[in-house]
Formats: C-alpha cells, sequence, structure tokens
C-alpha cells in the first residue's frame, strides 16, 4: 500500500471520490462519484463519471445508474465500494 487513501463508507461519500460498482449480473465498473439520486428522501442510485469502452455509448462522460433494490437498476448497494485520495 502507498498509505495515500482508504476506503470510507457511503455515508461519508463525496464528489470526485473513487468508486467501484458491481451489478447484479457480476460485471463491474471503477468510476468517480458525482452524488447520489435521490428519491422520497431515499437514495436510490449514483451519478458517476467515467471512461466507458468501445463502441455505442463510450468514451469519457457522465452516466447514472440505480441500485437494484430500488426497482430501477442493477447496481448492488452492499457491493458499491468508495475510497478517498488523502490531500
Amino acid at each position: 500500500m502507498m498509505g495515500i487513501g482508504g476506503n470510507i463508507t457511503q455515508s461519508e461519500a463525496l464528489p470526485g471520490d473513487f468508486a467501484q460498482i458491481w451489478r447484479t449480473n457480476n460485471s463491474g465498473h471503477s468510476v468517480v462519484f458525482m452524488g447520489w439520486i435521490e428519491e422520497g428522501g431515499k437514495i436510490i442510485g449514483l451519478n458517476y463519471r467515467s471512461s466507458q469502452g468501445k463502441g455505442a455509448g463510450s468514451g469519457v462522460g457522465n452516466r447514472r445508474e440505480f441500485f437494484s433494490d430500488s426497482g430501477k437498476g442493477s447496481v448492488v448497494r452492499e457491493r458499491l465500494y468508495i475510497s478517498r485520495i488523502k490531500v
């Protein structure tokens, strides 16, 4: 370990933190967290910035995904990991 950062809880997440999301189909993605999506006072997903692979929708851009337990998406809330670099 380089000692330049560490894991934080989801409740501590701030825009610019790094995140690793996992989906119900076991695909994952490393992203830069930009904020939560809320509905009725409950967090149901996240906004993030990332770089996609080849094909349609590729390139650097802002994206949003929803948690599987919201009924709107496939991100597994319990498998969202967030870390922050120390400055």
